[in-house]
């Protein structure tokens, strides 16, 4: 089991229950997981990487912050909120006005994989993290 450990200004951030995690080497098709967390690509059967991970960790993101979260906030059933993860245009609420995380969230939000950030290092470089220290100790 890793458990990733991100040292945020003066507190720990630790992501863990990777009781339906596995490894991948190349790709994979899985489907598993809580609906509103799901990728774009998983939801439609294509294969995917680890990638996919940043599309949910920006939708913890949008949660923390905005108190919601951006697909499927006020649904039950899976199928709707898969809809909306497909079709709906991200909408921040009106007390949300750093633009710099916007940006950032919309950058890991986007459906299209190609124009999306797919790794750890665009994500740290975004102007958002730019007064963050960053240290990442992996555990195996």
């Amino acid at each position: 089991m890793i458990f990733y450990k991100i040292k945020i200004l003066e507190g720990y951030l630790k992501l863990i229950d990777f009781g339906i995690s596995k490894i991948i080497e190349n790709r994979t098709s899985t489907i598993a997981g809580t609906p509103i967390y799901m990728a774009p690509e998983i939801i439609l059967g294509k294969c995917y990487a680890f990638c996919i991970d940043f599309w949910s960790i920006a939708v913890c993101m949008y949660e923390f912050f905005c108190g919601c979260v951006p697909f499927g906030e006020c649904m039950d059933d899976p199928l709707d909120i898969y809809t909306s993860i497909l079709n709906d245009e991200i909408i921040f609420p009106k007390y949300v006005y750093d633009n710099e995380f916007k940006d950032l969230i919309l950058s890991l939000l986007d459906r299209n994989t190609l124009s999306r950030f797919s790794n750890l290092n665009q994500i740290k470089a975004h102007k958002w993290f730019e007064c963050f220290d960053w240290v990442i100790n992996i555990y195996t």
